[in-house]
């Protein structure tokens, strides 16, 4: 599910996903809620436009009618974002930590500790049959998706760390370079919309905590190796292609072959305990797109079509 935000004075797209700052960079590229009825201008006075929570069938035909168009596309580093999206999962949507009635929030982050979150979160991945997605969007992995779109598209297509949002727009307004306001952050409490709630004075020292336990036992405690699996490919991506600047092309046809650049096996396609982590459509819609616009014939289009027939035979 991927933001197109679309400027046409500067031939522009931007690209996002849920927790990777997206409802930061709507409220910075989009008019105010309270001024849209009024104008189509941001702040600075620039018209930007949204289709939004994009899946791939509608996204690669959006993204061909641009092709001449730069395109950024912002990453978040998936353990941190995988880590942080399941405690807003587990704060707006399972209602856990949460009482509206009493300080059981804060109680819980004033004593929780390693083991204690560590155990949590083996749990809910245990309990649901290793599934790390947890049957939501905003858990999807997109840098397989965003990876294609750059191999697509070349040199048009910047695949950005995300703290370089705000240098980026700046620069593309031709702004004096600044800080804007983040929005809908755990350590500030989440917003109308996004479960709120008026009892959300613990979240800053859960969330703090959280972020200093969960990211580090998923790189490192034999515990939550599924979400290490799971986060495999797209962790990839971010380390050779977002931070490392390889060819996109290269590391896709080591993706879609299951081999690494120095020919060593590393994606286990054809164990079943193994992918059953993923989510299939993470990898299938998006490929069945990719396919369709590439050359036939092609090593990247030869391996894709094999893997995809591959997943299409699969059962979910």
């Amino acid at each position: 599910m991927i933001d197109v935000l679309i400027n046409n004075k500067h031939k522009i797209l931007m690209l996002t996903y849920p927790k990777g700052a997206s409802t930061s960079l709507r409220r910075i590229l989009l008019p105010a809620p309270a001024k849209r009825s009024v104008t189509n201008l941001n702040q600075f006075g620039e018209e930007w436009l949204l289709d939004a929570s994009l899946r791939p069938n509608r996204l690669f035909p959006t993204l061909e009618k641009y092709k001449d168009y730069t395109i950024y596309a912002f990453c978040r580093e998936p353990v941190d974002r995988w880590s942080t999206t399941l405690l807003f999962l587990m704060q707006t949507k399972w209602d856990l930590f949460y009482s509206e009635i009493s300080d059981t929030g804060q109680q819980i982050a004033d004593n929780i500790n390693a083991d204690y979150l560590i155990k949590l979160v083996s749990t809910l991945i245990s309990i649901n049959n290793n599934s790390c997605h947890f049957n939501n969007d905003h858990m999807r992995i997109p840098l397989f998706t965003l990876l294609q779109i750059k191999a697509l598209y070349g040199d048009n297509v910047h695949l950005m760390q995300l703290d370089q949002i705000e240098n980026v727009v700046c620069d593309i307004h031709g702004v004096e370079r600044q800080t804007f306001q983040k929005a809908n952050t755990a350590t500030a409490g989440y917003e109308l919309g996004h479960g709120y709630t008026s009892n959300q004075t613990h979240i800053p020292t859960l969330s703090s905590k959280w972020q200093s336990i969960v990211p580090h036992a998923i790189r490192n405690e034999e515990a939550l190796k599924p979400v290490k699996n799971y986060l495999s490919v797209d962790d990839e991506i971010y380390k050779r292609v977002v931070l490392g600047d390889e060819n996109a092309n290269d590391v896709l046809l080591n993706i879609l072959t299951g081999h690494r650049h120095d020919g060593s096996k590393w994606i286990r396609w054809i164990e079943p305990h193994f992918f059953g982590e993923f989510d299939l459509g993470d990898f299938k819609e998006p490929l069945e797109q990719f396919l369709k616009l590439i050359p036939q014939k092609s090593d990247l289009h030869n391996a894709g079509e094999k893997l995809y027939k591959w997943l299409r035979n699969r059962k979910k």
